[in-house]
C-alpha cells in the first residue's frame, strides 16, 4: 500500500495542467508560474511541502480559484523585543480585489497537533500585520494539513472568521479545535 506522499505525488503527476508537482525521489517540487512566489520554492525540504503542494493543487483544480490569486511565503516584519523578525505565511489565497481571502499556515500531518499552539502567533499576528501593514482585509485564517484516514489523501482544517475572532485571545476561549 501507498503513503500518503506517494499517493499525492501520483494525483499531482495525473493532473492535466501544471500548478503543483513532486518528486519524492529527487525530493523537488515545481509550482507553476501563474502563482505568485516570494521565494523560491524548488525542493521537498519536508513533509509540510508536499502538504503544501496538494494543497494549491486542489485549491485551483477542484475547488477553482484561479493560480494568479494564489501567493506563496509571504513575508511579514514582526517585532519581538529589542529586534526584529520575518515570518512568513504558507499560502495565500486571494480575492479579486486583492485581499486575502484564506490565509493558510501548512502543517506536516505529525505537526499538525502538536503545533496547535502556534496559531496565535503564524496565524493571528501576521494577519493582524497584513491589514496593517498593507492595507487589505483578511477574511478567514486556515491551519491545514492532509492526512490519509484509511486509503486516500483528505484535508484537515481550523478555519477561522478572523472578521469575528481579530485576536488569539478572542478566539482561543471559545475554539473547540474542531477539525473535520
Amino acid at each position: 500500500m501507498k503513503n500518503w506522499k506517494e499517493i499525492i505525488e501520483d494525483k499531482l503527476e495525473k493532473q492535466k495542467n501544471n500548478i503543483a508537482k513532486i518528486n519524492l525521489e529527487k525530493e523537488t517540487v515545481t509550482y507553476s508560474e501563474k502563482i505568485k512566489h516570494n521565494r523560491a520554492l524548488k525542493f521537498l525540504t519536508g513533509d509540510e511541502e508536499v502538504v503544501r503542494a496538494f494543497l494549491i493543487d486542489r485549491l485551483v483544480n477542484e475547488l477553482h480559484y484561479k493560480p494568479e490569486n494564489l501567493e506563496t511565503e509571504k513575508e511579514y516584519t514582526i517585532k519581538g523585543g529589542h529586534s526584529k523578525i520575518n515570518p512568513r505565511v504558507d499560502v495565500l489565497v486571494k480575492d479579486e480585489k486583492g485581499n486575502p481571502f484564506f490565509f493558510i499556515e501548512v502543517k506536516a500531518p505529525n505537526k499538525f497537533e502538536a503545533d496547535k499552539t502556534e496559531i496565535e502567533g503564524q496565524l493571528f499576528a501576521l494577519a493582524q500585520s497584513e491589514e496593517r501593514d498593507f492595507k487589505t482585509k483578511v477574511r478567514y485564517l486556515v491551519y491545514y494539513t492532509a492526512e490519509m484516514p484509511e486509503d486516500d489523501v483528505v484535508d484537515r482544517a481550523i478555519i477561522i472568521d478572523f472578521d469575528k475572532y481579530k485576536a488569539y485571545t478572542d478566539w482561543e476561549p471559545v475554539n473547540c479545535f474542531s477539525s473535520r
